[in-house]
């Protein structure tokens, strides 16, 4: 059900832009309504245009692990030398299934480097299965199978082709950070006014939710960058569209997303209930955040968004439709309840 009708954005109207977070998803027990979940999310053009508008687009935000293509992107724009795959993986938050363990080891052992040179802390991987397998073989936890590997491979490769120490490559104010930092500030042309900790050890920015989506929105148009940076964008928009389940996992909704999407777009997810679509095609991007961190809320949501605006897009909207709903169920595997889109419209420009 639709609960708003479509507002646009005009330079008469632009006071009716929100200040505060919107109802994003919900949760429902039977057919009542258990838990609500509120955020902000903004669909912006390559040449930053501000084209939807849920809730707060300018809400300060932590993009997390959703600010990975950007990451990568620096990576490749100073010449490291990234294959197809590796790519894939620097911009991944991987399950540690085979593959992603196959990968991330071929990388180090090509870096003549160990896992003990990746900052991030030893994890297990995501899946039951996984875990039983290593179990079997008297396998411990390992930094190998931290979903962040790949991206701490991608940014140790950097710093051995800059000739950078490798030993605080972490700290923000190592040169690879630095560098990171810089130009994520100048494709969001808006400032960083928080710079965390991440979980994985690296730097987390804090900027606002549109300034995050007017860089992912860079690389959806390589054409419009310069040089270097153009073949960058265009080889990490090939690579994650190429190798989807690298960027996730097989269970991954943002992976089994992009897979699903004919090549329109790729999704990425952050912790902490953050989103970002880059959408080639279109020449856009689409950045989400939900309030309180859900992940399941955010999974639901980004589908429902990009299924408003299908038809703008050029998406299938029946295909994300059906990820903007997720059935819930109880200890005895019987459907009790469903996680979905509000559906609540943008403003729209």
């Amino acid at each position: 059900m639709v609960r708003d009708t479509i507002l646009y954005v005009s330079a008469s109207n632009k006071e009716n832009l929100m200040s505060h977070d919107i109802l994003m998803a919900e949760i429902t027990r039977g057919d009542a309504i258990e838990s609500t979940h509120f955020g902000s999310g903004v669909l912006v053009s390559a040449t930053g245009e501000l084209q939807a508008v849920w809730g707060d687009a300018e809400r300060h935000m932590f993009p997390r692990s959703a600010m990975k293509s950007l990451q990568t992107l620096t990576i490749l724009t100073h010449g490291t030398k990234l294959t197809d795959q590796q790519t894939a993986l620097a911009c991944a938050s991987h399950h540690g299934e085979t593959m992603h363990e196959t990968a991330v080891k071929q990388w180090l052992l090509d870096m003549s480097l160990s896992a003990e040179h990746l900052s991030c802390g030893p994890d297990m991987p995501r899946y039951p299965e996984d875990r039983q397998r290593l179990r079997e073989q008297n396998i411990d936890a390992s930094r190998i199978y931290h979903n962040c590997s790949g991206k701490h491979c991608g940014q140790l490769a950097f710093c051995q082709h800059q000739g950078w120490d490798v030993s605080d490559y972490n700290l923000a104010s190592h040169p690879a950070q630095q560098a990171m930092l810089t130009m994520f500030t100048e494709l969001a042309d808006d400032s960083i006014d928080i710079v965390g900790v991440d979980g994985c050890t690296l730097p987390a920015p804090r900027l606002s939710l549109v300034g995050f989506a007017r860089a992912l929105a860079k690389i959806a148009a390589p054409d419009l960058l310069k040089g270097v940076m153009s073949k960058a964008a265009e080889q990490i928009i090939s690579s994650t569209m190429q190798f989807p389940y690298l960027t996730g996992g097989t269970k991954s909704p943002n992976s089994i997303m992009t897979a699903a999407s004919s090549k329109k777009f790729f999704a990425k997810n952050g912790a902490e209930g953050v989103y970002a679509v880059i959408l080639p095609e279109a020449r856009a991007a689409m950045a989400l955040k939900i309030a309180d961190g859900s992940m399941r809320a955010a999974d639901v949501a980004i589908a429902g968004m990009l299924g408003q605006m299908a038809k703008r897009l050029n998406l299938d909207k029946d295909m994300l439709n059906k990820f903007s709903v997720e059935d819930m169920y109880n200890s005895t595997n019987t459907k009790v309840g469903v996680c979905r889109y509000a559906n609540i419209m943008p403003i729209q420009n």
